[in-house]
């Protein structure tokens, strides 16, 4: 009777270790941070370019003043994407799943914010500018690029958070 209390014990201990090992949090991973990582890269490349396109406009007062709505857009994704970015670095560094629930919780509240007040509003104006300066050829390339790149972003975004 002694043995198989202690068999019990044995196997009860070895249980609650592995539980205890395998209760680290891990939700996110590294992967998910660096693809968000190379999403808010891309955002800083595409405004870069925009600037670039804005600065060859010089004198032509319209179409830089298309190339600042656009950009002023890109530019509020470009910051929500960085701080998306971080929260995913932080719940990739948490260990205690309670602890990661908290940064969950708050990323997928920035998620939301994200779509609704980022992306969504990003799109109506880039795609107003577009109609508005269609006769630039360069703004209407520019234009559908970052269209595109919301489109990445959305995609991005919802596979590692969910819908």
């Amino acid at each position: 009777m002694n043995s198989s209390l202690r068999l019990w014990k044995t196997f009860a201990s070895a249980i609650f270790t592995i539980l205890v090992l395998t209760a680290s949090a891990n939700a996110l991973d590294y992967a998910d941070y660096r693809r968000l990582d190379n999403l808010w890269h891309k955002a800083l490349q595409l405004e870069n370019d925009i600037t670039n396109a804005q600065q060859d406009a010089r004198g032509h007062e319209a179409v830089v003043d298309c190339f600042d709505s656009i950009y002023s857009h890109l530019e509020r994704v470009e910051m929500s994407i960085g701080f998306l970015t971080k929260l995913a670095a932080a719940a990739t560094a948490m260990v205690d799943r309670f602890d990661e629930k908290i940064v969950l919780d708050t990323l997928k509240l920035e998620v939301k914010s994200f779509f609704n007040n980022y992306i969504n509003t990003g799109r109506i104006y880039t795609n107003k500018v577009e109609g508005t300066c269609s006769e630039n050829y360069v703004v209407a390339v520019k234009a559908q690029e970052v269209l595109r790149f919301y489109n990445d972003a959305s995609s991005v975004v919802r596979s590692i958070v969910g819908p």
